[in-house]
């Protein structure tokens, strides 16, 4: 039957044609090979690029000359009878879970915002995992953590991921705080890898709770830490105007004995005040687009980098305005490092549009020494701070924050010991070392 309609067809076709129909055919099936191939190609490329494009708009639109040094740093489980607990000795824990989670195949996320209480319950779901920056991160930084499957159009910041492990709720969640919102990416394929990563047994029980536009961690078992020392660099202020002034020349002029002031004359100012070593560096723009967060803590990286030539224990540890302001401590293992003299701190303000000061030290730590093994301290679970600061008649209502952190002690100009301690931040958004306030009070 199929024979004799082709015959047919054939009849129509002059003599010639009739007589070569199967080079004919052939022909015609080449020619649409080709243009089939030609097709994907196009759209194999056309693909690339916007992938391409999509990855590198940080980079094009705010000029980042070093990568971002933002990781994920906490580890916190919650299992079936949905206690929670922080793996202490996380990073190998962290690589495994991540370099799985970079293979995930994915579908569009779903985008929900949530009340508090409702919030609360979906972050501390039985059987997830949750991965911690500790403070909101772009989306540049995510995609250079997790992938370029995960797309959304976040222009808050995240700061949890969390990785549900029950077949009901299969997916992965970017979490952002401050907003409530949580962008739910279902996955397509099973993580039997993930099933197969033994997490650490080093871990401590933990209290989740949200306040103050953040996830916040409770300790309820004491911790030990190691008192550190580190070498003290100090960046030269010659290398930081060459760095800050993208190379273009500048007026120098002592204006007293107390500061110096670098100018290009037009975009740029910066002043070195006294013997301390403290800047404020004024840029003003014409033509910078920071009109998210995405942008701002992008640009603050770029400008942190070229204050430290890329100093990789700088983190930020508070955020306002959306990213307008953003706080930069000192971080080692994970934990903030507080002093009086602000040393080694980086605040960035966004004034305006056309407006930008930093203020930063040229102190940073670069080199850890040696840990000695008997200079280990106990840390009291926070239950029991908070207890002991009722008892020395300290009102709590005013606390806003708190953490384990180190405080810096300068033994000398290079040198700087990091004794372990538990801070708190009260109203006025100071932080304080517990351990100093309750010595003040003890009769």
């Amino acid at each position: 039957m199929m024979k004799n309609r082709i015959l047919k067809l054939l009849s129509f076709l002059p003599e010639r044609l009739r007589q070569d129909w199967r080079s004919l055919v052939l022909t015609i099936l080449v020619l649409t090979s080709l243009i089939l191939t030609g097709l994907v190609v196009q759209q194999v490329v056309t693909q690339n690029q916007e992938i391409s494009q999509s990855n590198n708009v940080s980079q094009n639109n705010l000029n980042l000359s070093q990568q971002i040094n933002y990781n994920v740093n906490q580890l916190v489980t919650i299992n079936a009878d949905n206690k929670a607990e922080l793996v202490t000795e996380n990073r190998a824990n962290l690589n495994q879970i991540i370099k799985v989670v970079q293979k995930y195949q994915v579908g569009k996320p779903t985008i929900t915002a949530y009340n508090k209480a409702d919030f609360t319950k979906k972050i501390k779901r039985n059987n997830t995992i949750l991965l911690g920056y500790g403070n909101p991160v772009s989306k540049q930084v995510l995609w250079d953590t997790f992938g370029m499957q995960y797309q959304f159009k976040d222009e808050s910041g995240i700061s949890w991921v969390k990785i549900s492990k029950d077949n009901q709720f299969k997916g992965i969640n970017f979490i952002d705080t401050k907003h409530r919102v949580i962008y739910h990416f279902p996955q397509i394929q099973a993580d039997q890898d993930l099933k197969k990563i033994k997490l650490s047994t080093k871990r401590i029980p933990i209290k989740i709770g949200y306040q103050h536009d953040n996830l916040e961690i409770t300790r309820l078992a004491p911790m030990v830490l190691s008192q550190r020392s580190y070498v003290v660099a100090h960046e030269d202020a010659e290398e930081i105007v060459e760095r800050l002034f993208d190379g273009n020349h500048q007026n120098q002029r002592t204006q007293n004995d107390q500061q110096t002031v670098y100018t290009d004359g037009s975009q740029r100012q910066l002043v070195q005040k006294g013997s301390k070593n403290q800047y404020v560096y004024d840029y003003y723009p014409n033509r910078l687009k920071l009109d998210s967060f995405n942008r701002r803590i992008d640009y603050a990286t770029k400008l942190i980098h070229e204050v430290y030539a890329g100093d990789d224990n700088l983190e930020y540890l508070q955020i306002k305005g959306e990213g307008r302001e953003l706080y930069f401590q000192p971080y080692v293992d994970n934990f903030p490092v507080f002093n009086d003299q602000g040393l080694g701190v980086v605040t960035f303000k966004q004034s305006s549009e056309k407006h930008i000061r930093l203020n930063f030290s040229s102190d940073s730590l670069k080199v850890p020494l040696p840990i000695s093994d008997n200079k280990k301290i106990v840390l009291p679970a926070w239950p029991t701070v908070l207890k002991q600061l009722k008892q020395a008649d300290f009102d709590t209502n005013q606390i806003t924050n708190w953490t384990i952190g180190y405080q810096w002690v300068s033994e000398n100009d290079d040198l700087a010991t990091l004794k372990p301690a538990w801070f708190i931040q009260i109203d006025n958004g100071k932080w304080k070392i517990v351990d100093k306030y309750i010595e003040s009070r003890t009769p």
